[in-house]
């Protein structure tokens, strides 16, 4: 029993011995899985006096097993190296590689399984049923609803499939008939269809236009004229309709379209409704035309009649009111390309801008010897060439109190007046923008002063308390101050004096027509009148009373009689201006 116990315990030993073996031992950290070991040699059992005895057979089969499972170990981790080096290797040369070629690798490797679109596409057209009739009556409807919801103005439109390309590799143009271009020869750019939209879209929905009348102004541009009933009242319109396409370069058209409406959202609105800049008004815009609202209620002055004092007035506040809006606009953003005078600021124009400066100047002095001018008069006047580059680009360059949007040539030719009830002027705008340019305002106001009115006119009073006080006005009513007084702008408008007299003249010589000599020049005299008296009143004491508006304008208009409408003589003002220029 002793010896039978015994044998029992040194069992359970071993058991336990191989246990902790198989945990401590038996584990790979890097496969995380345990690998098979040969069990422990079990010892024999002990003899009965010379203790344990071991076979030699039971030795050696021992040490056999052991060098065979040394052996396969040692042959697992060398697998496991390899496959660990592989792995390395792929992941490096994978690195190395580009987008493209990973891409291109991936396609390779797709491409037995994705089929090929051409085919695909090839095979669906081949196998296409012919239409069916319901299907060729809802495409008939559909090109009818195409047809009815677009106004092509008289436009036959054929809708048909593309045509296949041709052998020469252009494919054939759809056809389009226009049968309203070959019975006039000329398409128009509007219908009464399209002039329906509009004012339905810009006027009221429900307006219905009627009397639509179009004339060609220009290439690209009309003139159209209707009547509407506008909330019980029946209104005349007129409307100037441009093709941006044809007038992609027109400045005039720029200026309205993109250049006013920018500065306009700029600045925003004042607290006065009357800021908006003094040109027609966009009202409508698309890729094909633009629409512009010509009202028919601002009328051309006479060309061949200065303006009196009260129209010089109303032309004053409108270039007084484009040069504050436009002043503060560049206040805080650069002009555009299209506003740059390049005359005198590009070398290469400097000797073509003299050439040209020089005949002009050559035509007033041929007005003064029309004029019977002395010849040491018109010789002097001739000495101007020497000066007059310089003289240009002082006086139109920006380094100024007043750098705005210039209109260049703001004329009789170029300015229009809206009338009350009274007759009397209350409003006037600027049209003919091509000659719009960024530079002084000054320069504006001498061309406007002394084209377009007497030269017997207030110069301070229209300066000072129409010009100055109506640009300040404007921009107060923006939150904006002035930062300039009324002596320093006319410390600047008399320097530039002698541009002014220059300038006028040389626009005035294009109106003066060759005749002969005249030896003698009478001046019509002008009829003044009589300055009030002064009134004595215990309630406002002394004052003078002012003659009502009205009759100014009556009395301006006896004058017009009296000269019997014939205006005033381009070269007799031209001889005025050239006498005040020789002396300053």
């Amino acid at each position: 029993n002793g010896v039978q116990s015994s044998t029992n315990g040194d069992e359970t030993i071993s058991s336990l011995h191989e246990v902790v073996e198989r945990t401590q031992e038996g584990r790979i950290a890097s496969l995380h899985q345990y690998v098979d070991k040969p069990a422990a040699p079990v010892a024999a059992p002990r003899g009965e006096g010379n203790g344990a005895s071991v076979k030699d057979g039971d030795i050696t089969k021992t040490s056999t097993l052991e060098v065979e499972n040394n052996m396969s170990s040692s042959q697992g981790e060398a697998e496991f190296e390899d496959l660990v080096r592989q792995n390395i290797r792929q992941y490096k040369s994978e690195k190395s590689k580009s987008n493209v070629e990973v891409l291109s690798a991936i396609e390779r490797e797709e491409g037995e399984d994705r089929p090929s679109a051409k085919k695909l596409l090839a095979w669906a057209k081949a196998t296409r049923k012919p239409k069916t009739e319901t299907m060729v009556v809802r495409q008939k409807k559909r090109d009818d609803n195409i047809k009815k919801a677009v106004d092509f103005g008289g436009v036959s439109i054929v809708l048909a499939e593309k045509k296949a390309v041709t052998a020469s590799g252009k494919s054939e143009r759809r056809t389009v008939d226009n049968a309203a271009e070959k019975k006039d020869g000329q398409g128009k750019l509007t219908t009464r269809e399209t002039i329906q939209r509009i004012a339905g879209s810009v006027i009221r929905s429900n307006i219905l236009v009627q009397d639509v009348s179009s004339v060609s102004k220009a290439e690209g541009i009309e003139e159209v004229r209707f009547s509407a009933e506008d909330l019980g009242q029946r209104r005349s319109f007129c409307w100037s309709v441009v093709d941006n396409q044809l007038n992609a370069y027109n400045k005039d058209v720029w200026v309205k379209r993109d250049l006013a409406p920018t500065i306009m959202s700029y600045i925003g609105v004042s607290s006065k409704k009357d800021d908006a800049l003094p040109f027609a008004r966009l009202i409508y815009a698309d890729n094909k035309i633009s629409v512009f609202d010509e009202d028919p209620a601002y009328k051309k002055p006479n060309p061949e009649k200065p303006l009196d004092e009260q129209h010089l007035k109303v032309g004053i506040k409108a270039l007084a009111r484009m040069h504050a809006v436009s002043f503060l606009y560049f206040a805080k953003n650069s002009h555009p390309a299209p506003l740059s005078n390049t005359w005198f600021t590009d070398p290469d124009q400097r000797s073509e801008a003299k050439a040209i400066l020089e005949q002009q100047l050559d035509k007033v002095a041929q007005a003064l010897v029309q004029e019977g001018k002395s010849t040491d008069e018109v010789n002097r006047v001739k000495s101007f060439k020497n000066i007059m580059f310089n003289l240009y680009q002082d006086a139109e360059s920006t380094n100024s109190l007043l750098p705005v949007l210039c209109h260049g040539l703001p004329t009789l030719s170029n300015i229009q007046f809206k009338y009350g009830a009274d007759g009397l002027p209350m409003d006037a705008r600027f049209i003919n923008l091509s000659s719009c340019l960024y530079g002084s305002g000054l320069a504006d106001l001498h061309i406007f002063i002394n084209t377009s009115g007497e030269n017997v006119a207030r110069e301070d009073f229209l300066l000072r308390f129409l010009y100055y006080e109506t640009f300040a006005s404007i921009l107060r009513s923006y939150g904006e101050k002035v930062a300039f007084s009324y002596d320093d702008l006319k410390a600047e408008f008399v320097k530039k004096r002698l541009y002014g007299y220059i300038r006028s003249s040389i626009i005035l010589s294009q109106k003066v027509k060759t005749s002969g000599i005249k030896t003698t020049s009478q001046t019509v005299p002008t009829p003044q009148m009589s300055s009030p008296r002064p009134v004595e009143s215990k309630i406002l004491g002394k004052f003078l009373p002012q003659a009502k508006t009205t009759a100014v304008a009556k009395f301006s208009a006896k004058i017009e009689t009296d000269r019997g409408n014939d205006g005033y003589n381009a070269a007799t003002k031209i001889c005025e201006m050239m006498q005040k220029a020789l002396k300053l």
